[in-house]
């Protein structure tokens, strides 16, 4: 398989670049498991959305399964079928506010914004409510 194009990503790529590698090689990569971690690597504050399926699947789509110590891109073109697992890499379809994992209060000025990839950790149930822990990505500025 031809990998000129993996070996144009270097230092200066970003996040998105890599998003963009595995969301457009698939499956059929060589690469795949570099390029998500790559992605990892800058998914390091955690972050907490309160969230139940449905809100899941119109805030989010499933870019990546982790599933038996490997990824598998998803194929369902955006389709977000369940809830996700730990360690599956999502998407964000829009702007969603932060909150503290520790005691649920609002991060001020931290968003998860359109097109920024987060990675799933695990579901928390409270008060007839369910809420995601994430890892993703907070932009500083002038990035």
């Amino acid at each position: 398989m031809d990998d000129s194009v993996w070996r144009k990503l270097d230092d200066k790529s970003t996040v998105d670049d890599y998003v963009s590698y595995i969301a457009n090689y698939k499956n059929e990569e060589l690469h795949l498991d570099d390029a998500v971690q790559q992605v990892q690597n800058n998914l390091k504050e955690p972050g907490l959305v309160i969230i139940n399926k449905e809100e899941l699947q119109g805030n989010f789509y499933k870019l990546a399964f982790y599933f038996e110590d490997r990824y598998i891109v998803n194929k369902q073109d955006g389709e977000n079928i369940e809830w996700p697992s730990k360690g599956d890499l999502l998407i964000a379809r829009k702007q969603i506010t932060v909150l503290n994992p520790q005691d649920y209060d609002v991060v001020s000025g931290e968003f998860i914004y359109p097109g920024q990839v987060i990675q799933y950790d695990i579901t928390v149930e409270g008060d007839g409510q369910s809420a995601a822990i994430l890892y993703y990505y907070q932009p500083q500025t002038g990035d």
